[in-house]
Parts: C-alpha cells; structure tokens; sequence
C-alpha cells in the first residue's frame, strides 16, 4: 500500500501586525484601495497553501479575480500583482525568468513553519535563501518523477525490467545509409562464417572511409532565393532592435517569448480586423503596428522589465496609453490652429490613432 504523500503546503502563517503599515501594501492600498489589500492576502493564502510558491499567467488571474468576487476584474488582479512585484515584494527576477509569485521573505516564514517535518521539496531553480536540513532539493526536471504516483506492483516491474536491461545485448547502429549491414550485424557468429565476415569488415571499412570522403567533397546546398523569414521572424527583429536601442545589448530568447511574440502579433491583426473599415492585415502592416507599439511604451517599469512576455500582458495598456497620448495631441493641436487661423482650415499634424494599430 502506497503511503500517504508529504503534505508541502501550509494550514496557516503567520502575519506580521505592522502588515498594513509596511511600505510596500501602502503603495498598494494608495492605488487599489482596500480592494488590493485583499487581493494581496488572497495572494499569501495561495502561496502558503501550495507551499512558498505559486505559478502566475494569464489564466490563474482570470480563476484569481473570479474567486474574489465583488466584480473584481482580471486586469486589477494584474496590476496588484506588477504593483507588488514592482516594489519588491515578490522577486521579480524569479517572476521573469519561471512566471513564479515568491520571495525571501515567503520562503524564510515557509522554512521556520516546516522546520520539524521529516522532509520538505525544495525547487532550487527558485529557491532564494538558505536550504535548510529538511529539504529534499529538486529542479523543474524532477516534477514530473516526484508527481508520478508509486506503488509495489510498479517497484516489482522496474526490478525486473532492470534485471534485464542488463542481461541483454543491443548492438551498436549501422552507418546512416548502410541497412544493408543490419542483417549482417545480427547475424551470429560461428567457426564457418568468421573469414567471410572479417573480409565483409574490411571492404565496409574501405567503402565507409570512401563515402567520408565523399560527403567531405560534396559542396552545401545555396540558400534559395525563395525562402524569406517569417514574420515572427521579423517582428523578433524589431523587438531585438527596440531592446538594443534600450539597453545597448541583444535580447536572449527563451521559448515563452516566441509564444507571447505570436499572441502580440495575433492581438494587432485582431484590432486592425475590428476597426471600420477594417485595416489591411499585409505582413508588412502588422510589422508597422509593431513598431509603433513597441515605440509607443512611456511607462517606466514596462522599459525596465522588457520582454515579449511583458509587453504581451500589458497589451491592453500600453495601447490605452497610446491612444490618449494620440487624443491629447490631436486636441491641443486643433486649439492651437484655431486660436492662430480661425479662417484657415486646420490641418492634421498626426496620423489618426485608428491607422497605427
């Protein structure tokens, strides 16, 4: 019978009186109201529940912000939680680098709760303070063979399976392209075959070295002419220069920012497919909303923490942002050419907002 798993979250932690009082909820409280105070204890109770960390996208805000009630919308439930990360209370490089909510202070309260359990797991991809003499340490590669469920049947069969493994002979892979010698590699050896098989050895030997030398002669294929980088190609691209011009260094890509570069590209082919009359979706169209998008950012913390993940969740913002800007300009453009020419026809300095995304 399989025994009852380690239990890794906590029923209860503590929580300091000067809570409220600590800077960081201040700015919280300031902007959100007590409405992001909630938002944030709910945030330590999933926490602790799951342990000293808990995973963070898109759609855990959406579950997030329904399990809060009170109309409480999934875009406040984001900008609480940049709010926290922002000011430090969660570890942003961890948030970035894992899309993980954690910081050493969770952790430290965490290791002081759980000090007399027999064992602990502890991520080390994201564990920030000491390790203490109860972990089991582990990494993300690990997860799936901690979650695997274990019982005696599957004990008994690995055993076996071992025992044979190293009872039995697998030979070595022919050449590419020898499947002609597969036969001749299985076929058993005997005291009649071993001549013509040292000879079959030797004229393998000199037909190998022979096509070596050959692939070694043949000349690459050219690059077709035909063949043009995607778009998400190019829109890596502009983002690469746009992070260049920011922090005078290449970007390094990780997989996720490929996925959040799509879900950008599909988010400015969306809106320009809405507007009447709709906008042309050209490859070359989406690229140029791009740029505009990316040239449009002002806010502060969103050029510090530059990254197509980023840029991604914050989508609705910064086109909000951009759009007002594009409003102010506009207005103050018109008062201005009214109070110079009340008889001339004003003209307009700036493309119209609709036309950039």
């Amino acid at each position: 019978m399989a025994g009852r798993p380690t239990k890794q979250g906590l029923e209860y932690f503590p929580l300091d009186v000067d809570f409220f009082n600590d800077e960081k909820i201040e700015f919280v409280s300031a902007r959100f109201g007590v409405k992001g105070e909630i938002i944030t204890m709910r945030l330590l109770c999933k926490i602790y529940r799951n342990g000293y960390y808990t995973a963070w996208n898109e759609d855990t805000a959406l579950l997030f912000a329904k399990g809060v009630g009170d109309g409480c919308q999934d875009s406040c439930v984001k900008d609480v939680v940049y709010e926290l990360l922002k000011r430090g209370f969660f570890d942003r490089s961890i948030f970035e680098r894992f899309s993980i909510l954690t910081s050493r202070g969770i952790q430290n309260r965490y290791a002081n709760a759980t000090n007399e359990r027999k064992e602990i797991k502890i991520n080390q991809d994201f564990w920030l303070i000491h390790i203490p003499k109860n972990a089991v340490v582990i990494n993300n590669q690990d997860v799936n063979a901690i979650n695997r469920p274990i019982n005696s049947d599957n004990r008994q069969d690995n055993s076996q399976s071992k025992v044979k493994e190293s009872k039995e002979y697998f030979p070595p892979y022919p050449p590419r392209g020898d499947d002609q010698d597969v036969n001749a590699i299985n076929r058993p050896i005997n005291s009649d075959n071993r001549q013509d098989n040292s000879i079959n050895a030797d004229k393998n030997k000199q037909s190998e070295a022979e096509r070596l030398v050959s692939r070694k002669r043949k000349p690459k294929k050219p690059m077709q002419e035909s063949e043009e980088p995607s778009l998400n190609s190019k829109a890596r691209e502009l983002f690469n220069e746009r992070f260049k011009a920011l922090t005078q260094e290449d970007y390094y890509w990780v997989a996720k920012d490929a996925g959040s570069m799509a879900q950008i590209l599909n988010k400015l082919k969306y809106q320009r497919e809405q507007k009447d009359p709709p906008l042309p979706t050209g490859d070359d169209d989406i690229l140029k909303a791009l740029s505009y998008l990316l040239n449009s950012i002002k806010d502060e913390w969103i050029l510090q923490n530059f990254t197509p993940c980023i840029v991604n969740s914050r989508f609705n913002e910064i086109v909000l942002q951009a759009k007002l800007k594009s409003n102010g300009n506009r207005s103050t453009t018109s008062r201005t050419a009214n109070n110079a020419a009340v008889d001339k026809p004003s003209e307009k300095t700036s493309r119209d907002y609709s036309q950039r995304f």
